[in-house]
This record gives C-alpha cells, structure tokens and sequence, in this order.
C-alpha cells in the first residue's frame, strides 16, 4: 500500500492504556541510535489507518514489529484513510485523545488533541518513505502457546555469547531433526515425526530445550536467532498474549546447484524469522554463522547426584556473594552426607552452605560458576535436580530428569591448586670465593666447608621429607580431583580413572551409593520430567541448607588470609580458597 499525505482523515482513541502498551512495544523495535541518522524515519512509529482498522510499525531494519490495533469500534473512531508518523519518545495522554492529519501548503499537519489541549505533532519524514517490510511467505512453520514460547525464549537468551567477534554464538539455534531415510545425502529432508531443539552458549555454559512442534517439513537450514530479538518477541508475546497459539514461520529454502546438478547448499529465500499472530507480527532478521555442533561438546558422566531444586538455587544465590570479579566460581565438595558450598574473595570475605543429600556420592571437588548453576536450575522444573560430572576437568551435566527435553551443561573452573614438586637444593660447598676488595679468589676454610656441608645435608634431608609430604598431598589432590587418579610407586601416570571407579571411602564412613533418605528413581524423575510444566516459576523459601559468612580480613600486604574448615568431613587440605577460581575457565573453544 502507498501512504498518501494529501487525505484529510483522524484516529480517535477511546482506551489509552491499551493504545499506551502497544506503542511502547512498537517504540522498543524502533531505532534509538544514530545508526541510520535522519535519512531513515525509522526512529519514529508509524501510525496507518486503512480498511477501516488501524496499524502500528516500527523497525531498526534488522526487526520489523506491526500490532493491529483493532477495527473502527472497537477502542477506536477512524475517519478516512492515511498514515502518520510519532516520534519512538512520544508521551501517550493518559485520557482519550484524538489525532488529526491535516495537509497544507507547507505540508502535512498533524494536530493532538485531549481534554482541553491541542497541540501539534511534527512530521519529520514523509510516511512515503516508510521502508518495507518483508513478506511474511512461510516455508515452513508451526505454533505454540504465547507462554510457553516466551518462556523458552527468554531462559536461553541470557546464555548466548555477547561478543560481536562470535556471532554465530549471539543467538538462539533452532535445530529441527526428525527420523532420517535411509537413503539420505549431504542435503536430506528429515521425515516425521519431527523436534525442534532450541540450543543457547556462550562457549562456557550450554541451555537446550526440546519443543513440541508439529509442521509438515523442517528447514534445512540453520535458523539463529539473535538474543535481543529473542528478548524482544518474548516481550511481545507476553504483552499481547491472547488465546492464540503464536505462529513461528521461516523462510522457504532455495537450492543452490553446481554445474553438474549436483546440490551445493541450501539457504532461506530470505534470511529471516517471523512469529505472530492475527493481531501482531513480528519479523528478525536471523544470524547469518555456522552455529558449531552442540552434540560433540556433551561430556560423558559416571557420577550422578540428586539435589534439592529449591534448596539448591537458595544456597548459590547465598554463597555466590562472598566472589568478586577476580574470584568468580565456588568450589563444591562432595563430602558422605551433605554438598559443602563456599566461596571466598579479598573483597567480600568468605560464605559457605550446606545442602543436605539422600544418597553418599563420590568423593570429588569443583569449581563452577554460581551464575552459571542458578540459570541453569531456573531453567529446569520439578523438585530434583539431576547433577551428573565425571571429574573437575570435565564439564557438568545439568538436567530434570529428562535431559532429551531440558538440558544443560556448565564447564567447570581450574581450581590451579596441583601440589608443585619442591626445589632440590643446590650444595654451598665451594673450594674458592670471590673476593671483590682485593680483586681475587680466596680460598675457603675446612671450617667455613664443614658448616656449608652440613647446613646442604639439612637441606637434603628436608627435601626428602618435602618430597614424601607431596606425594601425600598429590594423592589427596587426586582423589578430591579425580585427576589421573591412578598412581603407580607413588608417581605421576598418565592413565586416567576409568569411568564408574571411585576411590572408596573411609571404612568407618558410609560407602559410595548408600541411601541416606528417599531417593527416587531417574525413570521416576524422567516420567515426572515429560509431564512438567516448564513456565511454572521456581520456590526460594524451603531450605536444607545452612550458610554461615565470615568478613574479610584486611591484610596490610594484600595478600590472601587462611582459613580453617570448621566440618571434619571437609575434604580440602586448609590452603587457599577461591583465589585461583578466576575467571580462566574452561570453554568449548568455540
């Protein structure tokens, strides 16, 4: 359609609050910045009346949102046709107002009019420059509830990367799978029935979740969504949330070829994403990037814990004030009866908790990122937790029950706290000295030799005690580690602990596996899992955990105080805590 400004026509809104919330949603798609300067009108709103209904857009050229505001009767008073433009800041009367749209000599007029006020709106653009928008011509598309999109959209958005160097990581993958032919190639079409994964990562922390569609063919291409668009969208959704399934729709696929025939790629027709309904629409404009395979970084686990959700997401959020951007992770033991949970920074002191467990799991430390855990348990649902690792050089498996559905990983942090070998010290027996008065080597005495003799004998023998304290301390290092467990005549091996052995525990402790409480079982969990209703939000009052703090102690050299564990069961060896937590953690290296 073509915006004419020579029509006189007027748009009398009747609900303000209602005509207030869409605009601020168009408003937020509209451009804020400097980008496109003052040739573009699109850091206005365009306002356009036709068929006897009304019209709101807005874009920044990378998303395009368009809200039918409804037909003449319902909220609204329409007299002719046209369009007009308000600035993104424009402030809505809160009472029933009118909008004139008058031309004139000098170019088109458009008058506000509410209560006993009347003033103008300046038309800064031509409405005939208004950019177009893409057709909205779906290859392949499917719905769901508003709230349960809006949901999955923006647990994951805050899990994708930030950096504009890795924009293939900026936004959310959708991936469509299905059961694949037998005779499939390079470029095969999935059959049904079919699942669409939605996978977020910033290359050190993972969130998927799978979501029940149903479409009669999936893109063959990779649909990213950009986090910000995701945010948006799921604004929007909630906003206008109505009875209506949300429509997703892609792009159709256009087949490039060689000169042969042979299929080289297959790509969108244009690259872009829409969602809507019949009130709104919202168009993004994707990623172009090869999102990397999401599959081959899921790290194998022997080890599976179960922790109480709530408990769990109470003591992080607790603990996790005691780092500081230097000291960013904590470190969580696995002692017989409970998970030990601290934290510990220059600047905000130290802070540990205690989670109560039902089940004695294997002896083991690692430091991860509470950010990191608390999007992750707030992703998920039910009761239960599913904690699984292998060892803290291995990255964390995160899920409900039914990790197929709801899963996620964190990698872990490198704790830097491997016992070092100590200096074999050097003899100070010496025959000659150099003297620097008289400009010669003097000789040394037998008496000055017999004492450097025995003072380098001292240090020797020190150095064997030294040497066997480490091999203690590396064995303890170990097992608290899981880290090239196996040691042969007390020395370094390079063999790893094969999955599923764990160092027993004490004989007067309780043994790996044995039930302290009701554990359920995973079928039971992955049973309760498929039935779960993901949008419902998380409890934070009930808690088995228990978290003492203690402040700061200033050191007049700056240097890191030691602390004393207070539990006998606390598997560390009283050295530092969590100034080598920093913030190299181990990533995908994506």
């Amino acid at each position: 359609m073509t915006d004419s400004p020579r029509s006189k026509f007027s748009v009398r809104v009747h609900d303000p609050k209602a005509f207030t919330r869409a605009f601020k949603l168009a408003a937020s798609c509209a451009s804020h910045g400097s980008k496109w300067g003052s040739k573009l009108p699109v850091q206005h709103v365009l306002l356009r009346v036709a068929g006897f209904k009304a019209l709101l857009l807005a874009t920044d050229l990378c998303q395009y949102l368009t809200i039918d505001l409804g037909y003449a009767g319902g909220g609204l008073t329409l007299d002719g046709e046209g369009a007009l433009i308000l600035p993104a800041d424009w402030k809505v009367p809160r009472e029933p107002f009118t909008l004139n749209f008058e031309p004139t000599d000098t170019g088109p007029k458009v008058t506000l009019k509410f209560g006993a006020v009347e003033q103008d709106v300046p038309q800064e653009h031509d409405p005939q420059d208004w950019p177009l928008f893409p057709l909205g011509n779906a290859g392949c598309k499917f719905d769901l509830p508003a709230q349960r999109l809006a949901h999955e959209l923006s647990t994951l958005a805050p899990m994708c990367a930030a950096e504009k160097g890795r924009y293939a990581l900026n936004g959310i993958y959708f991936e469509f799978d299905g059961v694949k032919p037998e005779d499939a190639g390079p470029f095969f079409r999935y059959q049904p029935p079919f699942k669409a994964h939605l996978v977020a990562t910033d290359g050190k922390h993972l969130g998927m979740t799978t979501l029940p569609v149903t479409f009669e063919k999936a893109p063959r291409y990779q649909a990213l969504l950009e986090h910000t668009h995701a945010l948006n969208v799921s604004k929007i959704m909630l906003a206008l949330e109505n009875d209506e399934n949300v429509e997703v729709a892609f792009s159709p696929e256009v087949e490039e070829t060689y000169p042969n025939g042979d299929m080289q790629a297959v790509r969108p027709a244009e690259n872009v994403m829409f969602f809507g309904t019949r009130s709104w629409s919202y168009t993004a404009r994707m990623i172009e990037g090869q999102f990397p395979d999401w599959h081959s970084v899921v790290p194998k686990t022997d080890a599976t814990v179960l922790l109480d959700r709530e408990a769990f997401i109470e003591a992080l959020q607790a603990v996790k004030h005691a780092c500081s951007e230097e000291s960013t992770a904590i470190k969580l033991t696995f002692n017989a009866d409970h998970l030990l949970i601290e934290a510990k920074s220059r600047e905000n002191g130290y802070a540990k908790t205690q989670i109560l467990l039902d089940e004695v799991p294997p002896q083991m430390q690692l430091g991860l990122d509470p950010e990191y855990l608390i999007e992750a348990a707030l992703a998920l649902t039910g009761d239960t937790i599913v904690f699984q690792f292998r060892s803290c050089e291995y990255g964390v498996s995160i899920h409900d029950g039914a990790p197929e559905v709801r899963y996620q990983l964190v990698m872990p942090i490198d704790f830097g706290d491997r016992p070092t070998e100590p200096k074999e010290p050097e003899s100070g027996v010496k025959e000659e000295v150099w003297n620097g008065k008289t400009g010669k080597w003097d000789k040394v005495s037998d008496e000055a030799k017999a004492l450097a003799k025995a003072e380098y004998d001292a240090a020797l023998e020190k150095h064997k005690q030294d040497l066997e304290a480490r091999k203690v301390e590396l064995a303890r290092w170990r097992l608290n580690n899981r880290r090239n467990a196996v040691l042969v005549d007390g020395e370094d091996s390079d063999e790893e602990q094969k999955p599923g052995e764990f160092t027993p525990r004490p004989a007067d402790s309780p043994q790996i596996g044995q039930k302290l409480g009701h554990v359920p079982t995973l079928d039971e969990l992955h049973a309760k899992a498929l039935t779960a209703d993901p949008v419902v939000k998380p409890k934070r009052a009930k808690a088995k955990a228990t978290v003492a703090t203690t402040p700061a102690t200033p050191s007049p050299k700056n240097e890191p105080q030691p602390w004393q564990p207070e539990s006998e069961e606390h598997l560390d060896s009283g050295a530092e805590l969590g100034y080598g937590l920093d913030k190299n953690q181990v990533s995908f290296g994506w």
